[in-house]
């Protein structure tokens, strides 16, 4: 081969692995870059699990709550109804004579003819 042809193809074997090694730089600076954003948006992702975590935990916070609250007015509520039935069943008691109250409870002897 003559010396100009090997110049030319050497020149030109030069150029085309220098482009390669341009492209080459070029690609890994792009996947870096994308690693990057990648990372950001699991990051991302993350958060926005945590918030919705946090927002259905606090919702369920305030329904139980609620729940617990509805739960007091009722056990106040049978309380002072208990407690009325049981101060009217005293009253009655003691405005009524033991022997009646012993005769209600046990029976009343039968009499026998």
């Amino acid at each position: 081969m003559d010396k100009e042809l090997i110049a030319y193809l050497d020149e030109r074997f030069a150029r085309m692995e220098e482009r390669a090694e341009k492209n080459q730089a070029e690609t890994n600076r792009r996947f870096a870059r994308l690693d990057a954003l990648l990372d950001q948006f699991e990051h991302h992702g993350r958060l926005e699990r945590c918030v919705e975590l946090t927002e259905t935990t606090d919702r369920r916070y305030a329904e139980i709550g609620q729940q617990i609250d509805d739960l007091k007015v009722l056990i106040v509520a049978f309380y002072e109804s208990l407690e009325s039935n049981v101060e009217a069943q005293r009253a009655t008691r003691e405005t009524r004579d033991i022997m009646d109250v012993i005769r209600e409870k046990y029976g009343r002897p039968q009499k026998t003819t």
